[in-house]
């Protein structure tokens, strides 16, 4: 029986992972080669189609109306850093797998002629044509290495408070000692070989140096986020890589950086900064390893060119959330049905359509759906909150806490009533009808969650008030929310 990966695993990681889905953590205690690394052999069963454009499927339930997920960090002038030079040592190597031989020179394809030096990955379109066939052939990992796949919409405050526009292929947990491990809690992430999933053009790579303190000590490492543009305006955007291939580090070595940012979320200092490449890549060819500093590897699938979920403000998302696609609809049938009986977390599979979850959920004039601390031209989902459902258990009610004082940022789950101002289902507190309260809080595993009940109202449609106070009970209705509520927008 494959063990499913605990999604207190993710959250823990997905911190990181705020303004930049891809960039966060390495592994800089994997095993180091001089040897090159290689070009694995195709999937048993699998061939390399011609690519095609699918139409989005971000998925968007008939009763709902306006969505979420996260978004692009900002652009802080004064940073132009150049990546960390080509180090082989820096640069572990899989075994060869048989008949398989060196990626060198003469196996990249060409093309005319790849971008490089400030190409932003969401102002390019490819100008290959996605073709008839299913657009990606070979496997991010191997899948008996693979423990799970969480659908579209995790959740994972601070840093994805909003639901999740990427998917994640989670890896095995090594259990050390208290202490060992990138956040001191024994837990350890071996690197696993990651694959090019499509042939396409690397048109952007970021390099994220992070500083956290969380295992007592303070801990720098450097990760990789990848945007490879497939066709027209397809692309994959792969996070939590660390270290990359040799080929790929070189091919950034002289480039200055661009998109340069520095921000905290959590726990986790960042600094990082963008690089064009162009580089080619072949369907398969290695690209380095999972982070061994995050428990999944992220994977998402996006078309630029269509606007698959009708946001609220599609603006403060950016084009990798209005854009996403479900990765495993780009499969041949063979190859998606491989991996959907690993869709799920450690509450089981999801099975609920759509297949591959939910990002669209709000519905204007009730609680239901993502709420901004303000509207501007870059949010921090670490200062939002939002109501909205369990990516794998579609019925299992989820209030998600960026920032509200007296209460931890968190994915707060609780059983729903039918009737009444307690539990209410968020799709029935409704804007102008008084104060409601939500409480008994578990966490993933159905535990308690804090001592703390969570006042709202919707005074008036796109304006909500939160307020947490001690007790696990909400106690007597009516209840005054006060002047001292935290304020939400949308």
């Amino acid at each position: 029986m494959r063990r499913i990966r605990t999604r207190w695993e993710y959250l823990t990681l997905l911190s990181i992972a705020f303004a930049v889905l891809m960039a966060c953590s390495s592994a800089t205690d994997s095993p180091a080669s001089d040897a090159g690394i290689v070009r694995p052999e195709p999937a048993a069963g699998s061939s390399t189609p011609l690519p095609t454009r699918l139409p989005g499927s971000a998925s968007v339930p008939a009763a709902i109306s306006d969505p979420a997920t996260s978004q692009l960090p900002s652009d802080n002038a004064g940073h132009n850093g150049k990546p960390p030079p080509p180090n082989a040592a820096s640069t572990p190597t899989d075994v060869p797998p048989a008949n398989s031989a060196p990626l060198n020179a003469e196996a990249v394809p060409t093309y005319d002629p790849p971008t490089r030096g400030r190409t932003d990955p969401w102002s390019f379109v490819s100008d290959r044509q996605c073709g008839d066939g299913p657009l990606f052939s070979e496997f991010p990992m191997d899948l008996e290495k693979v423990t799970n796949i969480n659908p579209l919409g995790n959740l994972g405050p601070p840093g994805h408070t909003f639901p999740t526009s990427h998917m994640y292929f989670g890896v095995e947990t090594i259990w050390g000692d208290a202490g060992e491990g990138p956040f001191g809690d024994g837990q350890i992430f071996p690197p696993n070989p990651v694959y090019a999933i499509a042939a396409g053009q690397l048109i952007s790579i970021s390099v994220s140096s992070t500083t956290t303190s969380l295992s007592g000590q303070e801990v720098n490492y450097t990760e990789y986020g990848l945007d490879v543009a497939v066709c027209e305006g397809v692309r994959v955007r792969y996070g939590h890589v660390g270290p990359v291939s040799d080929r790929i580090l070189a091919s950034i070595a002289d480039l200055d950086g661009f998109h340069c940012n520095a921000y905290s979320t959590g726990a986790f200092a960042v600094d990082s900064c963008t690089y064009s490449p162009g580089l080619e890549l072949v369907a398969g060819e290695q690209i380095g390893f999972n982070s061994g500093r995050a428990a999944a590897l992220d994977i998402g699938a996006f078309d630029i060119t269509t606007e698959s979920v009708n946001f609220l403000h599609p603006e403060l998302y950016g084009e990798e959330a209005t854009g996403s696609v479900c990765v495993l609809d780009l499969y041949p049938d063979e190859q998606r049905s491989a991996m959907l009986p690993l869709l799920g977390d450690n509450n089981g599979l999801r099975t609920a359509d759509p297949i591959c979850g939910v990002l669209y959920y709000t519905v204007p004039g009730t609680l239901q759906g993502n709420w901004f601390n303000e509207i501007g031209t870059f949010t921090q989902e670490d200062k939002n909150i939002a109501f909205v459902y369990d990516e794998v258990l579609p019925d299992v009610p989820v209030i998600s806490i960026g920032f509200v004082p007296g209460i931890e940022s968190y994915a707060h789950r609780f059983t729903p009533r039918e009737r009444g101002r307690i539990n209410l289902p968020f799709v029935d507190v409704e804007a102008g009808a008084g104060v409601y309260c939500y409480q008994d809080f578990v966490d993933d595993f159905g535990r308690p969650g804090p001592a703390t009940h969570l006042l709202v109202e919707v005074p008036e449609t796109g304006r909500l008030l939160v307020r947490a106070e001690v007790g696990a009970e909400c106690g007597s209705d009516p209840w005054q929310i006060g002047a001292d509520a935290t304020e939400f927008v949308r």
